[in-house]
């Protein structure tokens, strides 16, 4: 049986209402193992923004922190989508 929570969070993945493309933007780098010095770089935003970015992803995704954002958004097939 799945969690309750990643159930909910399954069903809202599916409406694609979770996650800012920003948000999704930055997890993935993340997820590629780049810092947020580097992420910012890539992204062409300042390093506080990804931060943020990475910390309102958590709270949606009710992670303790961007790692554990990264692992559910990936569990979920949040991330590296074709879009």
């Amino acid at each position: 049986m799945r969690h309750p929570t990643l159930l909910t969070l399954a069903l809202a993945s599916r409406r694609r209402t979770l996650l800012s493309a920003q948000q999704t933007e930055a997890l993935e780098w993340s997820a590629r193992g780049r810092s947020t010095t580097e992420t910012a770089a890539a992204m062409g935003i300042p390093h506080p923004d990804v931060k943020s970015l990475l910390a309102g992803a958590a709270r949606r995704l009710q992670a303790a922190g961007p790692a554990q954002a990264v692992a559910k958004a990936l569990a979920l097939e949040l991330l590296f989508r074709r879009r």
